[in-house]
């Protein structure tokens, strides 16, 4: 990744988290984390890939985030000051669920053995 997009994707994962923070609908208790940023070629989409904590609330705050999309944009957009700023699509990023089912596997491995 070239220096100019990885500084890119680093201000918007920061801008944006800030953003969320902020601005989202989001019950005490509930973590909502921007895991990765990633942009296209073009610089013109960005999809945010999100981490919900905990998890049964993931639905319910996917479709707020949806919804508020365009409004995080024209947030962003002033926050990071940029002539076109991507348009962006949030994912639900399950990663860190599976990487905690996984070392849940191992550990009964081990205790079993």
């Amino acid at each position: 990744m070239n220096h100019h997009k990885e500084q890119l994707t680093e201000l918007i994962k920061r801008e944006l988290g800030f953003i969320i923070e902020r601005e989202a609908d989001i019950k005490p208790g509930v973590l909502v984390t921007i895991t990765e940023v990633q942009l296209d070629k073009e610089l013109e989409n960005a999809l945010i890939l999100v981490s919900i904590y905990p998890e049964s609330y993931s639905a319910e705050i996917m479709k707020n985030l949806v919804a508020e999309t365009n409004n995080y944009e024209h947030l962003l957009k002033k926050r990071i000051k940029l002539a076109r700023p991507p348009k962006i699509s949030f994912k639900n990023d399950q990663r860190p669920r599976k990487a905690d089912e996984v070392e849940k596997v191992l550990k009964n491995l081990e205790n079993s053995s």
